[in-house]
């Protein structure tokens, strides 16, 4: 599979040397790329732990008349050279890791990164939904497609925003970061990437509030009965 550039010549050697191309995000095994992205292709790559080389890998393989081992080709952020400036920030250092080291702990990973997670993605969100979807489910997630009417242990991706609708208060609503930077990173922050705390905490302190006047309400009956 091939993100960010189009490789005729690299499908061919693929064919030639016995494998075979795929569109399937779930399927694919070797993703090829001139540079670290952000595109679905390669997210899903990084949450399977799947290789992600650069385009020499095809080009020297086609010499040996076989595949060589991935690892002397695997995506390093030198390959961004023909795109960076000396005064750009890599998306490594602007989403605080590293490919190498990421690629290795999901690796390694006995269960997938969104493991027993459920999660909704709101239709403001870009990647829009049905893309983002795709990632959460090569992590191992379950996807929910509609707006649960109560936290139900959903997590919600969803954009900032001035106020939520009733129906949106108390759920756990996530940036979209929650998800991407998540990847990236190899670990899950349910903290730095909350958008809504502080309707969760209005929430909770009106519900509080109710079942304390419900209390008190049956209080007063039962003096009364009394």
């Amino acid at each position: 599979m091939f993100t960010g550039v189009v490789d005729e010549l690299g499908e061919k050697i693929v064919s030639d040397l016995g494998g075979h191309m795929t569109d399937d995000v779930l399927e694919c095994t070797h993703l090829i790329t001139d540079k670290i992205r952000r595109t679905v292709k390669f997210m899903c790559a990084v949450v399977r732990g799947a290789y992600i080389l650069n385009c020499d890998w095809l080009k020297d393989s086609k010499k040996q008349w076989r595949f060589l081992p991935e690892e002397d080709y695997e995506l390093r952020e030198d390959h961004n050279n023909s795109t960076s400036s000396s005064t750009s920030t890599s998306l490594e250092d602007q989403f605080n890791f590293n490919l190498h080291e990421s690629l290795e702990i999901a690796r390694s990973r006995s269960l997938p990164l969104f493991h027993d997670l459920r999660l909704h993605v709101m239709k403001s969100v870009l990647p829009p939904p049905n893309e983002m979807y795709q990632i959460i489910l090569c992590g191992g997630g379950e996807v929910v497609k509609r707006m649960p009417g109560s936290d139900a242990g959903v997590i919600i991706i969803g954009v900032e925003a001035k106020k939520r609708t009733k129906k949106q208060l108390g759920l756990r609503i996530m940036s979209k970061e929650f998800i991407l930077t998540g990847i990236l990173q190899q670990k899950l922050d349910y903290k730095k990437f909350l958008l809504n705390q502080d309707d969760i905490t209005t929430s909770t302190s009106y519900n509080n509030s109710c079942g304390t006047r419900a209390t008190r309400g049956a209080r007063a009956r039962k003096t009364l009965m009394k």
